[in-house]
């Protein structure tokens, strides 16, 4: 029963765990099952809302933004969201955040960047559409001088497919985080911010909205197409 299960275990590790090098840079994808608010190494990616809102009645049930506001208790990525708004404020003049903005912060032992990637169009209700999506994705790679990343370790959730999300497949939204990936990896604007490893983490929940193999054959065709390139490409 053990050495099956062991077998077993290997089996799944191998199965949905797919990493691959993108040509000519140390760098590598991998996406994989597992969850994402779990683990000690690397830079979280947590989507947010434009309002930086955390209370219950606001947040999509069975987020990921849910599930880092109960572990770590809703006053205290309050006081987080409240810091990174006095900072905004000072520094651009701004008072609320831009789809695509991110800011990164330590929450008692773990790293986590919160990217804006939906807003508050009702006070309970956050939505995202796939141009406003798309857009913040874009937007986190290409656009972001100062945010540190953990260990030059990234992971990144399937973003903007739950309850309010838009009418892109987990299977899209992995595909363009990779893209864009590929694309800043390969323009070279990679200095300030060094990524090493993107994992894209898909909630094992969810895994039975994918067809794996053939993300994971569109993912390798991603990265071969954008060897060489040094253009956004529409997904």
């Amino acid at each position: 029963v053990c050495i099956t299960a062991a077998i077993m275990m290997k089996y799944m590790k191998d199965y949905f765990w797919h990493k691959i090098k993108i040509p000519n840079t140390d760098a590598r994808i991998c996406v994989k099952i597992g969850d994402i608010t779990k683990g000690k190494k690397g830079s979280r990616v947590i989507g947010i809302n434009n309002k930086l809102e955390t209370s219950a009645a606001a947040i999509a049930k069975n987020s990921i933004h849910e599930k880092v506001i109960k572990k770590h208790g809703e006053a205290i990525i309050q006081e987080k969201f409240d810091e990174a708004k006095q900072k905004l404020e000072k520094v651009s003049g701004r008072q609320e955040y831009a789809f695509g903005d991110a800011f990164s912060c330590e929450v008692q032992d773990k790293h986590y960047i919160f990217l804006v990637m939906s807003e508050m169009n009702n006070p309970t209700h956050p939505t995202v559409g796939k141009e406003q999506l798309l857009g913040a994705i874009n937007r986190f790679f290409h656009n972001q001088k100062n945010i540190h990343i953990d260990q030059d370790i990234l992971c990144f959730p399937v973003i903007g497919t739950g309850a309010g999300g838009n009418s892109m497949s987990q299977k899209e939204v992995i595909c363009e985080i990779a893209r864009q990936f590929v694309l800043f990896k390969k323009s070279g604007r990679d200095e300030t911010s060094r990524i090493r490893d993107l994992n894209i983490v898909v909630w094992w929940k969810n895994l039975h909205s994918i067809d794996w193999h053939d993300m994971v054959k569109e993912v390798d065709a991603i990265v071969a197409a954008c060897g060489d390139c040094n253009t956004v490409s529409a997904p």
